[in-house]
């Protein structure tokens, strides 16, 4: 985080994960960058970033995404939380051009502290993958639910989701 302003910062995160298998041939990883502004209105907080990405599937070349995206953060009294996120990414997939999409998803969260060691939260989410092929096309939705408590210094979390996932068309 870099100070531009008294109200705004420029932010750079870069997201490395994968899955690693004995044999390398099953491997997934996931390259990403994300930069851009993020602006302070009172308690609410804006941030907005450009994203690119990588990921390779048995340590070739798989997919390739960049696009927008951004959330935004309103506390609701001292111990809540609103927090809002969207995102529009194009995906360039090197293995299958009909998988090429464009992809949009967007959530809602309200997280609460109910005491000092004790919470939760709901989540309500949705994407679309707008695919080439609508055999590879599909919209998902689905919501959350999580409570944690903190234990002496191990931090408890139970969680719980749904998922519910529709394609365009039969791929067979």
């Amino acid at each position: 985080r870099v100070p531009v302003s008294p109200r705004s910062d420029l932010l750079l995160r870069v997201n490395l994960a994968g899955d690693l298998y004995r044999k390398s041939q099953f491997d997934d990883i996931a390259l990403s960058v994300q930069a851009g502004p993020q602006f302070q209105s009172g308690r609410d907080r804006l941030a907005l970033s450009l994203t690119a990405g990588h990921r390779w599937y048995g340590l070739a070349p798989y997919a390739t995404y960049y696009g927008l995206s951004g959330n935004w953060e309103h506390p609701v009294g001292d111990r809540s939380q609103l927090r809002v996120d969207a995102s529009a990414l194009k995906e360039d997939n090197a293995v299958n051009r009909l998988q090429d999409a464009d992809r949009y998803t967007a959530a809602v969260s309200f997280d609460r502290a109910f005491t000092e060691t004790t919470g939760g939260g709901v989540r309500l989410f949705g994407s679309r993958d707008d695919a080439r092929d609508p055999g590879y096309a599909s919209t998902s939705g689905g919501g959350s639910v999580y409570a944690y408590r903190e234990w002496a210094r191990t931090t408890i979390v139970a969680s719980a989701a749904y998922r519910r996932l529709e394609a365009d068309a039969r791929l067979f």
